[in-house]
């Protein structure tokens, strides 16, 4: 990778990636002197950044491997998603007796995340098999096609490694 005149090093994207999302995870770990309800929802939030962080990097020392890619996605979904559960915990769209220290809303919390996890997983799944039928109905010449983005190729039919130089 070049940006004009310097050449970038391979896996950077992914260290400033895992930096600034380790970053994050820092930023709401120390977020944590609050309620003990705000301290649980803080804590999730910390574990989905964590799992960020630790899928990238394993991305990075196994780029040939599809499952920490995988893991990635799942974790920003689920990241994703759990910023969404703790805004509606903390401020709720209807608000009413907010109370810091409400048991039940504690309990809540780690129930909320277990849904998230399983939902973010069933996103996973519906979007790979989407996906992996779509590449089934393809023919041959598609995939090629698909792989070598570039549509003059297909008639001298190069190797793939002399594709892009």
């Amino acid at each position: 990778m070049r940006i004009r005149k310097w050449r970038i090093p391979k896996g950077v994207e992914y260290l400033l990636f895992a930096l600034t999302f380790s970053t994050q995870g820092i930023l709401v770990y120390f977020h944590l002197e609050r309620s003990s309800l705000d301290t649980m929802i803080h804590t999730h939030l910390c574990y989905t950044d964590v799992g960020i962080v630790l899928s990238t990097l394993l991305e990075l020392t196994h780029p040939r491997s599809i499952f920490p890619a995988l893991a990635r996605c799942f974790f920003c979904i689920t990241n994703g998603f759990q910023y969404y559960i703790a805004a509606e915990i903390i401020h709720p769209i209807f608000p009413g007796q907010y109370n810091k220290e409400p048991a039940p809303e504690i309990r809540t919390v780690p129930v909320y995340f277990a849904w998230n996890i399983i939902f973010s997983l069933v996103v996973m799944i519906w979007i790979g098999r989407r996906e992996y039928l779509k590449v089934l109905a393809l023919k041959e010449a598609q995939i090629y096609q698909l792989i070598t983005d570039d549509m003059h190729d297909l008639d001298t039919q190069k190797p793939l490694n002399e594709l892009n130089p």
